[in-house]
């Protein structure tokens, strides 16, 4: 049946759904999707690489309590990317909350601390009533880039030094007090060579968290033990990430294993949300990118951006 068809109660209990709050109720829910149309399934970014779907309208206190229609309009039926990070961190010791977003995103999506939720900045701007794109630059700012990069670049050379430059540990180092107050602060290049080189980076970063990684690093975390394929007890053993008592993926270096997206460990979150599930071909193949992506990043910020 219809969730919006269910009793209230009977909905709250089948999707085990919490008390109503201030902005958000089942009844609410119920009535935001109650003339349903599937056009308004759509994926959401969750956590990092880990894209699930959800019923997007845009209307605040239904569905979703805050669906954040200014920034997510930007995203639905266009092609984008968007910058996302926290504006300010206290559970960590080291900043490292900083992702990417090519569609709609959830707000614990680098981190799950109610004061590190997540903020996006999109790349293009969409008008609501004529569609015009924009892009989502000072045009100031913009130029002065220009200038120091000797001529003009693409919007998306820009994002990407921005990219390159958040993955910095340079960076994060010397501006560590303050990224756990505010947003970060992106400082101009000092070079047109400077440019080039942190813009050629962050695009493999971009493309890289958006699991374009090379087929061979991912075919090198061998699966290689038949069984059931259900996530239970995870454990980290010898460069072996077990998902039960038998069944492993093999050459998962510590260095994937332990690395930090936000508040999460990619490598053991994704895991750990899909504890008592089966994998199937495509969530074995998915977890290969996610190492490989995981291991290529850690190697760009250990060598090319060092």
């Amino acid at each position: 049946m219809n969730f919006s068809q269910l009793d209230t109660e009977e909905a709250r209990a089948r999707y085990n759904l919490k008390k109503d709050v201030r902005d958000w109720s089942v009844s609410g829910a119920q009535k935001d999707c109650a003339d349903f149309d599937e056009k308004r399934i759509v994926p959401v970014c969750y956590r990092p690489f880990d894209v699930r779907y959800t019923y997007y309208t845009g209307n605040s206190r239904g569905f979703h309590c805050y669906p954040r229609q200014q920034v997510m309009r930007n995203f639905i039926g266009r092609e984008n990317i968007g910058l996302v990070v926290s504006k300010q961190v206290k559970a960590f010791d080291e900043w490292h909350h900083v992702f990417i977003a090519d569609g709609i995103f959830e707000s614990c999506i680098v981190s799950n601390k109610t004061s590190e939720i997540s903020y996006g900045f999109p790349l293009y701007t969409f008008d609501p009533l004529d569609g015009a794109r924009r892009v989502n630059f000072n045009d100031k700012t913009v130029r002065k880039i220009q200038k120091t990069a000797g001529g003009k670049v693409s919007e998306t050379e820009i994002f990407d030094y921005v990219y390159a430059v958040l993955h910095s540990p340079a960076y994060r180092e010397k501006y560590a007090a303050f990224l756990k107050i505010d947003f970060p602060k992106i400082p101009y290049p000092e070079n047109a060579e400077s440019f080039a080189r942190l813009a050629e980076i962050g695009g493999k970063l971009r493309k890289i968290h958006f699991l374009d990684v090379d087929e061979n690093i991912a075919r090198g975390i061998s699966f290689p033990v038949s069984g059931d394929n259900v996530v239970d007890k995870l454990s980290y053993r010898n460069g072996r990430v077990y998902i039960n008592a038998a069944q492993y993926f093999d050459n998962v270096p510590p260095a994937a294993w332990e690395f930090f997206i936000g508040g999460y460990q990619p490598a053991q979150k994704w895991l750990k949300d899909r504890k008592g599930r089966t994998l199937d071909y495509a969530d074995i193949r998915r977890y290969q990118k996610i190492v490989a992506a995981l291991i290529r990043t850690d190697k760009i910020m250990c060598t090319e951006l060092a």
